[in-house]
């Protein structure tokens, strides 16, 4: 099981979104939570270029006024604790397992804060509320805190996943990591078994293929030469997915060299026109490398959406 928790304030929605996806993509998640979607209006696209594809269920609340949708935490210290309270006798009306994760928006001891006021007594009910709810907290093995603000001067560990004993007993070797922040204050967070096996990795295609250099030639020829072989039906299907990953391979490593070389070269230009010497055709070139570069991201986020 891999269960992503993140928070999405600010910047523009698009990228946002490619932030989102290449993260589920790149970490396999099963689970995906946000917090702040700042949504008000909903369509299922939103949500599949999010996720990667249709094959799933979702549920949420829409954002209202100043509640940033989806999970909305009171501010106030006797609002918090009626909300623990209210979670707590829900699990407790309602056998089950239980994982509660995201920004609770309180810290459990004095050391989770730096450069802001601790409140005791908000921590002792957020305690309370997880030691009798019998709720593991799964420790966060490589960072200290999970919010920062611009400057670097305050920071919190407002994040986490909260489970029962259940859930640590029918998933072993749980692990909690932290990815890249990308446009966010909080860290995502990543909840993660390294032994679950979930069999062969299917084979499927990606619109961006279509799109990419080489790929009807590897196709033709793959398929030529199955059948000038006298191959059966099926392994010349085999055949044809092995050239197309080989292809697929080399034409990935061609892409990312190229972005490399495009990259140094727009370094390159950019020193020379900032002490004014680059000529109209660098300044030109220039244009045209940029041009490409996102040409090439382009096929490359397609592989996600």
């Amino acid at each position: 099981m891999k269960i992503l928790s993140v928070k999405i304030r600010g910047s523009k929605e698009r990228k946002k979104r490619v932030w989102v996806q290449e993260m589920c993509y790149k970490n396999n998640v099963q689970f995906l939570g946000i917090q702040e979607s700042k949504i008000t209006r909903l369509e299922l696209f939103r949500i599949k270029t999010l996720w990667g594809n249709y094959t799933f269920d979702y549920a949420c609340s829409l954002s209202r006024g100043m509640s940033g949708g989806l999970i909305s935490v009171p501010q106030d210290s006797n609002e918090n604790s009626a909300l623990w309270r209210r979670l707590q006798e829900f699990m407790g009306n309602h056998i089950g397992h239980y994982i509660s994760f995201g920004d609770m928006n309180v810290v459990r001891f004095e050391n989770e804060r730096v450069g802001s006021d601790f409140s005791l007594s908000e921590a002792n009910s957020f305690n309370s509320f997880i030691e009798n709810s019998e709720l593991l907290d799964i420790p966060l093995e490589d960072r200290n805190f999970t919010w920062m603000n611009k400057a670097g001067s305050k920071l919190s560990r407002l994040d986490r996943f909260l489970v029962t004993h259940g859930v640590s007993e029918a998933i072993m070797d749980l692990h909690l990591t932290a990815l890249p922040c990308g446009p966010s204050d909080h860290t995502p967070l990543l909840l993660f078994t390294e032994k679950m096996d979930f069999g062969p990795i299917p084979f499927k295609s990606f619109n961006s293929w279509f799109y990419r250099e080489g790929f009807d030639n590897c196709v033709k020829h793959a398929i030529a030469d199955s059948i000038a072989a006298h191959k059966p039906f099926n392994e010349i299907l085999k055949h044809v997915k092995t050239k197309i990953k080989e292809w697929n391979h080399a034409s990935r490593s061609e892409s990312s060299s190229r972005i490399s070389q495009i990259a140094s070269r727009i370094t390159d230009i950019d020193l020379r026109i900032d002490f004014d010497i680059a000529s109209l055709d660098e300044k030109e070139e220039r244009i045209n490398l940029c041009k490409e570069h996102e040409e090439i991201q382009h096929l490359d986020h397609m592989d996600i959406l």
